[in-house]
């Protein structure tokens, strides 16, 4: 699966958009209300933990995702940290 971290963070990005699209909708579905606290109070605490499992879902997903892009790419990331170790020492060599 080719660049599967770039599809896992972009998922995750949009299931957490999904989640607050959610709350909008329960909002909408009760005009009544226009307190949130009472709008919590009054909605089944089901309904909320929908919501509430689809942003952690999301974010679990864009964790995963970045994880592995930084896997991926660690020859590139392991590659700038010898760099940066060889031009410390350097330095360090020249001016200490």
């Amino acid at each position: 699966m080719k660049n599967l971290g770039t599809k896992l963070f972009i998922t995750g990005i949009f299931v957490i958009v999904l989640s607050g699209l959610e709350k909008i909708l329960i909002y909408l579905a009760t005009p009544d209300f226009h307190d949130n606290l009472t709008l919590k109070s009054m909605t089944p605490s089901i309904i909320w933990n929908v919501t509430r499992n689809t942003f952690v879902f999301g974010i679990v997903i864009l964790i995963i995702g970045v994880l592995l892009l930084v896997y991926k790419n660690g020859g590139f990331l392991q590659k700038q940290i010898e760099t940066i170790k060889t031009k410390n020492k350097e330095f360090e060599d020249k001016h200490f």
